[in-house]
């Protein structure tokens, strides 16, 4: 976890009589714990195409906030859904390098909460970053590089939050 999203308290939330008449209630069995684990492990589906669609979707969004088009939080949102695609998709498809540094980046957004260039250029890094990470098909943690890259990524948040006064929650 990072240094930023640890320091944010967590809000949890119940969920909904709908979900629950969806999904059930109750503890999962540790056999379809172990199903899924397997399912997981097994898994053989090349992530680059998938994420490059969800980066796409950064890009657009991105260019749609530099011109100011619509709302706010809803320029926000649309930066943050692709992130969080990223994060809730890359360590299912063996790239948790991914998953970690949107982890990073949708906790300083969260932070943030408005879209100035210097947030703007700290999601365009964030961008660079997975794309360089696809490019070298880096399916693991990336050693030494990903660390870098998780601390500086970390680095850049906090500079930005210690600049605008922004102080964690």
């Amino acid at each position: 976890m990072s240094k930023v999203s640890d320091e944010i308290k967590i809000k949890i939330y119940n969920a909904s009589k709908v979900l629950q008449k969806k999904a059930g209630t109750g503890k999962v069995s540790a056999a379809k714990i172990k199903e899924a684990e397997k399912i997981i492990e097994d898994n053989t589906v090349n992530f680059v195409p998938i994420a490059l669609d969800y980066l796409k979707d950064l890009n657009a969004a991105m260019e749609t906030a530099r011109k100011q088009k619509g709302e706010e939080k809803d320029r926000l949102h649309n930066i943050t859904l692709p992130i969080m695609h990223l994060k809730s998709t890359g360590t299912v498809f063996k790239y948790p390098l991914v998953s970690e540094l949107s982890d990073i980046t949708l906790t300083f957004l969260e932070t943030a909460k408005k879209l100035d260039e210097d947030v703007l250029a700290i999601v365009d890094a964030h961008r660079n970053l997975v794309q360089a990470i696809l490019a070298a098909e880096m399916k693991s943690s990336g050693g030494a590089k990903g660390k870098a890259m998780k601390a500086e990524m970390t680095s850049v948040c906090d500079r930005y939050m210690k600049k605008h006064n922004i102080s964690r929650k």
